[in-house]
């Protein structure tokens, strides 16, 4: 028996004990007993149906009940079916989350060994650089060895260029001087024959030519526009319209043509620079005159 059944039996005894506690009531104090009876019986029907009607409510009280019941077990037992689902989904979860932990370490661990090889392709990219360096430094050397070394090409085709005038000037001065060796022949020959009554002891005798093969050379004292001023003049052999070779070192500068001449300085025109004349430059003819 449910409880609500024994709080309506319990409603039930209570009414009858108050029904009959009434019904004594009323026989003590009725003067019809009859129609004191036939009250109460009348009582009693209606009590009887209200009872079948009490019975009948509690009975519709009890489907009631059992359907709400039904419904509260099967609420329970979805509320245990969600339970049980979100126990797995958090088990899942946590499962998930260890996962996620462990993912999270190995991150962590290959972000160590990147940062590591990001320091050793830094310190390589610095060796790299430093080879680079290495690389322009020599790479400037090489110029600097290249610009040295086409310099002394030039200077090198500078002298085989004063050596080749040189060579072209002696080539023409013995031909000169062969030539002037023929005429001399030429008249010796002459003078011989008109001399030919003379004795051996009254025989002309030749004075030898100066072939005149040592160069001259000074420096510039001194520089005006396109003219400069040389240390060396008449004294030494220098004359008018001579072209002197301006040097410094092994370096071919210029030339210079002679206009005016005093014991012991000249004056000329600066021709054909290939660089800064400066006082202290040397001046030689070179065989040049």
């Amino acid at each position: 028996m449910s409880t609500l059944t024994k709080v309506f039996a319990l409603l039930i005894s209570a009414l009858a004990i108050f029904l009959c506690g009434v019904v004594s009531t009323f026989l003590m104090t009725a003067e019809d007993y009859k129609a004191y009876a036939e009250s109460w019986k009348t009582k009693a029907e209606a009590a009887a149906l209200q009872a079948v009607a009490a019975e009948e409510r509690l009975n519709n009280f009890k489907g009631e009940q059992e359907i709400i019941a039904e419904g509260l077990r099967n609420n329970i037992s979805t509320l245990q079916s969600l339970y049980n689902e979100r126990t797995r989904q958090w088990n899942d979860a946590m499962e998930a989350g260890k996962q996620e932990a462990a993912r999270a370490a190995t991150a962590v661990q290959t972000m160590a060994a990147l940062q590591t090889t990001v320091e050793n392709m830094q310190s390589s990219i610095k060796d790299l650089w430093d080879a680079h360096n290495v690389l322009i430094a020599d790479k400037r050397k090489a110029e600097v060895a290249k610009a040295d070394a086409e310099h002394k090409l030039n200077l090198s085709s500078a002298k085989n260029e004063l050596l080749e005038d040189t060579r072209r000037l002696h080539v023409e001065k013995i031909a000169e001087l062969e030539n002037t060796i023929v005429d001399l022949n030429q008249q010796l020959e002459k003078f011989k024959v008109a001399s030919s009554d003379f004795t051996s002891t009254n025989q002309v005798s030749l004075t030898p030519i100066d072939s005149g093969g040592v160069p001259i050379r000074g420096e510039i004292i001194d520089i005006r526009d396109d003219k400069a001023a040389i240390s060396v003049g008449s004294s030494s052999g220098v004359r008018k319209n001579m072209r002197f070779w301006i040097t410094r070192g092994d370096k071919f500068l210029g030339k210079l043509q002679i206009l005016m001449v005093e014991a012991d300085e000249a004056v000329g025109r600066l021709d054909n620079l290939q660089g800064v004349i400066v006082v202290g430059d040397s001046v030689t003819t070179g065989f040049d005159y």
